[in-house]
């Protein structure tokens, strides 16, 4: 069963998306530089970006899809530790990852899930997102969090949702904005501090309404 999802806004004052031709505002990007996936033909599609070799493999006309490499994007660190997060706080912290990425996904931006028992890779739908946080499940790792977590200096906005405490400061550098949510808490709060914005939340709810608040 999907996670339950709570009306969330796309996340904000992450890098300006343009395209060849200038900015654009929303949805996906078609036909710039960076390779994403090679997927099904769809009417519409452009000719010269039919995978040949592909396309005889699987018997039906494959194309490669592109994506903007100036496209906003966004990594969530979703803690699965058992030594943080009690099963009920997991539970909030799944739906709040659902929620902040679903609409992400549904806007265009590039989507990174990382988890520290070894989930890492890139979400390349909505359907694939909500299988894979369906089935995440917590692990008795004892991995620092922050270890897992990519290095990136393209802009992207960062989402950690966890209990832990953890030098977020640290990764201003590499990621922008920072949000760090503790769904552990049992009062909600929102601050912000030495550039890092803090959500304290005691539901998903919550949460997700401190993350709509988040100034850009």
């Amino acid at each position: 069963m999907h996670p339950k999802r709570y009306a969330a806004r796309t996340a904000s004052g992450i890098r300006q998306r343009h395209h060849f031709e200038g900015p654009v505002s929303a949805g996906p990007l078609r036909g710039s530089i960076d390779l994403r996936r090679l997927r099904e033909y769809v009417p519409g599609d452009e000719v010269r970006h039919v995978h040949w070799k592909a396309s005889a493999r699987a018997g039906r006309l494959m194309v490669r899809e592109y994506v903007d490499p100036d496209q906003p994007r966004l990594q969530v660190l979703l803690d699965t530790r058992t030594s943080v997060l009690t099963a009920e706080q997991f539970d909030t912290a799944v739906s709040v990852a659902a929620s902040v990425l679903v609409v992400a996904a549904q806007y265009g931006q590039r989507l990174r899930l990382t988890t520290p028992c070894g989930t890492d890779h890139d979400v390349q739908s909505v359907s694939d997102l909500l299988d894979e946080l369906a089935t995440v499940e917590q692990s008795a790792t004892t991995a620092n969090l922050l270890e897992s977590l990519p290095l990136t200096r393209d802009g992207g906005a960062l989402v950690v949702l966890t209990g832990d405490a953890l030098d977020l400061p640290s990764l201003k550098s590499s990621y922008r904005p920072v949000v760090y949510i503790d769904v552990t808490h049992e009062q909600s709060a929102l601050h912000t501090a030495a550039g890092v914005h803090l959500i304290h939340a005691d539901n998903a709810q919550n949460a997700v309404d401190a993350w709509n608040a988040v100034p850009a």
